[in-house]
């Protein structure tokens, strides 16, 4: 039950704060910090806008203490952590280090600025971050990251370890049991989809997206999540809400115009809704949450995969 101690996320909470953070950008002033033109950074502010709204929509009807402290993982501009510490959450975005990362940072910080709100930021990957010396946190998420993590099994029992007693972890990304691509739009060699370089052009195979690609599944998180004694579980659904975004989101379907156009095809798309009833061993992407075992936070993770 909610107490004044704890908030839920409703899904009028997240399009109202979205809202209200797009309203207070200015990109003009976040293309002069990263020295470019906005016309430059046009492209990936529309990318992070969509992608920061389907981070939070992760969290629709979650219900957390109003002080949580949250890590979000892959955080790019930092749109979604924004929007969190906008509504009073204590909010750390971890992203990597480096130059091309860099931009990142200073991004979320004008933009954070722009908004009233700060975030604290961690520049390191997954797999090495040092939590050690932070208090844990009470939620993770991430959202089309752990695919491009070269560890994930290290970057799974490490960000395990940065949830508190109570805390939960809430995870979406490509399922590579199912054999396709969705950054490419690629069918892949079922079972083996690494070998799938050697049959696709080269342009793709040496691209730094496609070696960034780890082909995580199912399996592997199960398995780690058994190995670490924590409670894991699957929404189902999750490739009908896909594909029905790919049919109502202009900017998703840009990013993935070859199944977009299959389902600009209304019997393909019928079709391909009926997709909801394959098992989530095989469903792509995945949305899962993880925690403690003995947790009692056990009873929202169960509430959570049955939300849509």
């Amino acid at each position: 039950m909610t107490t004044s101690q704890t908030r839920v996320i409703t899904e009028s909470l997240i399009l109202d704060t979205h809202r209200k953070m797009l309203s207070q950008i200015e990109i003009s002033k976040v293309a002069d910090l990263l020295q470019t033109s906005e016309e430059s950074i046009s492209g990936t502010f529309r990318t992070a806008v969509a992608e920061s709204l389907q981070t939070l929509s992760l969290l629709t009807n979650l219900e957390l203490n109003n002080n949580a402290r949250i890590l979000e993982v892959g955080a790019g501009y930092g749109m979604a952590s924004i929007c969190l510490a906008m509504m009073g959450f204590d909010v750390t975005a971890l992203e990597p280090g480096g130059l091309s990362f860099e931009q990142n940072k200073i991004a979320s910080e004008v933009i954070a600025k722009s908004c009233g709100v700060a975030i604290s930021h961690v520049a390191s990957g997954a797999e090495e971050a040092d939590f050690t010396s932070m208090e844990n946190f009470d939620l993770v998420v991430s959202n089309n990251v752990l695919e491009h993590i070269p560890d994930v099994e290290t970057a799974l029992t490490n960000l395990n370890n940065s949830i508190s007693e109570n805390g939960l972890m809430i995870h979406s990304c490509a399922n590579y049991t199912f054999p396709f691509e969705p950054h490419f739009g690629l069918p892949l060699i079922p079972i083996f989809p690494r070998l799938t370089k050697y049959v696709i052009p080269k342009s793709i195979s040496r691209s730094a997206l496609w070696n960034s690609l780890n082909f995580i599944n199912v399996s592997q998180v199960r398995r780690n999540a058994r190995k670490n004694n924590m409670f894991c579980a699957f929404r189902n659904g999750t490739m009908s809400k896909s594909i029905r975004r790919l049919h109502n989101d202009s900017e998703f379907a840009a990013r993935h115009k070859l199944i977009a156009r299959l389902v600009s095809i209304k019997p393909l798309y019928r079709l391909m809704l009926l997709m909801t009833s394959l098992p989530v061993r095989v469903a792509t992407p995945m949305d899962f949450v993880i925690c403690p075992s003995n947790s009692s936070t056990k009873t929202n993770a169960k509430r959570w995969i049955t939300e849509r």
